[in-house]
């Protein structure tokens, strides 16, 4: 498998979309996520990949060769699309060995490489079937074994597993995932479900109005935000975000008049966005923990937690927790101060604790 790096990259279009200034490397064998809300390029940063478009400026780097002057570029990438893009009119085996008819491959060589992939793809059906015969999960299913024919060594996926149910999409996650593991292939996955992003990706990218605004693991874009945008837009329920001021006296951020008991760095702008996850909020009060009360508006069971939506103050908050509280209650609320996140008001960028 080789390295992907991109180098300012940039494509823009007359309505003010594209990408700008993108530079990532991506290392062989790694499930890279491209996550981001709807119109943020993510889609126009794989069709630059695959070939689909051609950039204004910078450059793509495939085993450490430009893509100008790889003549096996398109060879070496294989893309999977949202809505599978299946012939209708032709068998599983037909569609599978598609791009090995193009390029005139022997029926002996063809058969083999049709076998192979669906069994990589874990395709169990009958390959003379044809797709109007079978499930969302088995079509994707077999789109993955018609980009595998070719052997390439980077697979794209634009939202691939959109169309499928929430069990299916589970599910596919894991196969799709053990597949990566097993079979070192490097992985591009386009997605806006921050759920799906976070359960494959070795590394996230996360995008906003054609830029990156974040690069990292999972856990560290989860746990240390460097934006307000990528804390909002990763985390379900979103992060809580307040406008606090600095105490005059004590220095520390209140938030309608509640003191958080935290104080910014020195420097810091006078007003500040304090982010709290609505995981980091409890009812257990514990030793160094900070404390705000909020009046329930309203619950939600989700299954294995309740969300309660309630008021501080003025300022609504959502907390998520492991038992039932009633509508109407007065809650104390105890949070770990080392888990709040700041950030600056102006340009939404982090800023760290004194």
């Amino acid at each position: 498998m080789a390295d992907l790096v991109l180098r300012n990259l940039s494509r823009s279009f007359p309505s003010g979309g594209g990408v700008f200034d993108i530079s990532i490397t991506v290392q062989s064998g790694e499930f890279l996520v491209l996550l981001g809300p709807s119109g943020c390029g993510k889609t126009t940063l794989l069709r630059l990949i695959a070939g689909l478009e051609f950039p204004d400026s910078g450059e793509i780097q495939i085993g450490g060769v430009k893509e100008a002057a790889n003549k096996t570029h398109r060879e070496s990438i294989a893309m999977v699309f949202q809505n599978f893009a299946l012939y209708p009119h032709m068998t599983l085996f037909q569609n599978i060995a598609f791009p090995l008819r193009l390029r005139h491959v022997a029926r002996e060589e063809t058969e083999r490489r049709v076998k192979e992939s669906a069994a990589k793809a874990g395709l169990t059906v009958d390959l003379k079937r044809f797709p109007r015969e079978l499930s969302g999960g088995e079509r994707q299913r077999v789109a993955l074994a018609r980009a595998l024919v070719r052997e390439p060594e980077i697979i794209l996926m634009d939202e691939a597993l959109a169309s499928l149910d929430a069990q299916l999409r589970s599910s596919l996650r894991l196969e799709l995932k053990e597949f990566q593991r097993r079979t070192g292939r490097t992985f591009v996955y386009v997605t806006h479900d921050q759920v799906e992003a976070l359960a494959l990706a070795d590394r996230l990218v996360v995008m906003r109005k054609g830029r990156v605004e974040q690069v990292g693991g999972p856990q560290e874009i989860f746990d240390c935000p460097q934006s307000e945008f990528v804390a909002a837009f990763v985390g379900n329920p979103p992060m809580n975000v307040f406008l606090a001021e600095k105490a005059s006296t004590s220095g520390s951020l209140t938030v309608d008049g509640v003191d958080f008991k935290i104080k910014p760095a020195e420097g810091s702008p006078a007003e500040i966005r304090v982010g709290i996850r609505p995981n980091d909020l409890s009812t257990e009060e514990g030793q160094g923990r900070g404390s705000i009360e909020v009046v329930v508006e309203s619950v939600q069971f989700s299954g294995a937690t309740y969300i309660v939506y309630a008021k501080l103050g003025k300022s609504p908050i959502c907390a998520e927790l492991p038992r039932r509280v009633e509508v109407g209650a007065r809650l104390k609320l105890f949070f770990d101060t080392a888990r709040v996140h700041l950030f600056d008001p102006s340009t939404g960028k982090r800023i760290e604790p004194a």
